[in-house]
């Protein structure tokens, strides 16, 4: 028997992620309860154990959104295992179950397939003299807090704000 109102929240909770990064978020209760009979109650990828989480076809990481057409249920092994990769087509045009069969074939045969890269492109600006000295002060920042948490043996969260402070009080008087 599925627990509706658990769904309810792990919907509500995958279409907060989806939004955030405006992404489409349109699953339903209803849909999402489908989609879970469809599969009898297990995990779509292994098809053995009851599933334990909503899974994206596509990572929302990498552009997926909640909805029916990308969300199916999953055990918490095969969830990890996946682990934020596109394991499939990802054309429209790919029916579900042919997605499903391309994620099983590489989950059950380990192929090790990275995990894409958020930012791969790095630019290269030139320094401005105005940069130079932002760093100097991060750099005698950071010395001050290092020097700060060896003398009290202390985490730095509580000291961050004095030792910011102090440090732009003795910036001023020079």
């Amino acid at each position: 028997m599925i627990d509706l109102i658990r769904e309810a929240n792990r919907i509500h909770a995958q279409m907060v992620r989806a939004q955030d990064m405006d992404l489409p978020a349109t699953l339903t209760l209803e849909e999402w309860v489908a989609i879970i009979n469809q599969f009898n109650g297990l995990c779509a990828y292994c098809q053995e154990v009851s599933f334990d989480a909503m899974d994206h076809l596509i990572p929302i990481a990498s552009g997926g959104g909640t909805i029916a057409e990308n969300c199916i249920p999953a055990c918490l092994t095969c969830n990890s295992c996946k682990a934020g990769r596109i394991l499939c087509d990802t054309s429209e045009q790919t029916p579900l179950a042919t997605k499903l069969e391309q994620v099983r074939y590489v989950l059950q045969n380990k192929v090790r397939i990275p995990k894409p890269k958020v930012n791969q492109e790095i630019k290269q600006v030139e320094a401005k003299p105005e940069d130079k000295v932002t760093v100097r002060f991060l750099l005698g920042m950071l010395n001050d807090l290092k020097s700060l948490a060896s003398k009290h043996k202390r985490s730095l969260n509580n000291e961050i704000v004095w030792a910011l402070e102090s440090y732009v009080e003795r910036q001023a008087k020079q």
